[in-house]
C-alpha cells in the first residue's frame, strides 16, 4: 500500500445550527471554509507572540481526569501559550463562510473585494464556530491530518 498524501489544503465544512426549541424549520445551515496554512507560510513573529503567553493550561489525563504529572519534576504538566498558537494557526486558515450574518442581517464575509482578510470578521466567525463542538472537532481532525486535508 503506498504512502498517501492529500495535497488539497482547502476544506469546506457544512454545518447546521439547530434551533433550541426543536423546531427543525428554524434550523440554520451555514458553512466555513479553511485553507490550512502550510508551515512555510506561517507568520512566525505573530506565532512567537502567541507562544509567549504564559497562561498555563494543565494537561488532563483522560484515564484519571486529573492533571498529568511530569515524572522528572513531579509537578503538573502545563503548556504556556501552545493552545493560543494552535488556535491562531487555525483561525488564520479560515478564508470563507456562508450563511452567517451580523446583527443587522448582513451576510458576513471573511475577505473583502480585493481578496484581503477582514480580520475582525475572521475572528468573530472563528470564535462563534468554536462554540459548535461537533463542527470544531471536524475542523481540528482535518487540520491534524487524519481526515480532510491529509
Amino acid at each position: 500500500m503506498p504512502f498517501t498524501v492529500n495535497p488539497n489544503r482547502r476544506v469546506k465544512f457544512n454545518a447546521v445550527y439547530k434551533d433550541e426549541s426543536g423546531d427543525e424549520t428554524q434550523n440554520i445551515e451555514y458553512s466555513v471554509t479553511f485553507d490550512f496554512i502550510i508551515a512555510e507560510d506561517v507568520d512566525y513573529g505573530e506565532l512567537r507572540s502567541k507562544l509567549e503567553d504564559k497562561t498555563p493550561v494543565e494537561i488532563i489525563d483522560p484515564k484519571t481526569n486529573k492533571p498529568q504529572i511530569d515524572p522528572k519534576t513531579e509537578k503538573p504538566i502545563e503548556t504556556a501559550g501552545m493552545m493560543n498558537a494552535y488556535l491562531y494557526t487555525l483561525r488564520t486558515s479560515l478564508v470563507a463562510c456562508s450563511g452567517i450574518e451580523d446583527p443587522d442581517g448582513n451576510e458576513i464575509t471573511i475577505k473583502d473585494d480585493d481578496g484581503n482578510i477582514i480580520e475582525a470578521n475572521q475572528k468573530a466567525v472563528f470564535e462563534a464556530i468554536r462554540m459548535d463542538s461537533e463542527l470544531f472537532d471536524r475542523i481540528q481532525t482535518a487540520y491534524l491530518g487524519t481526515k480532510g486535508k491529509n
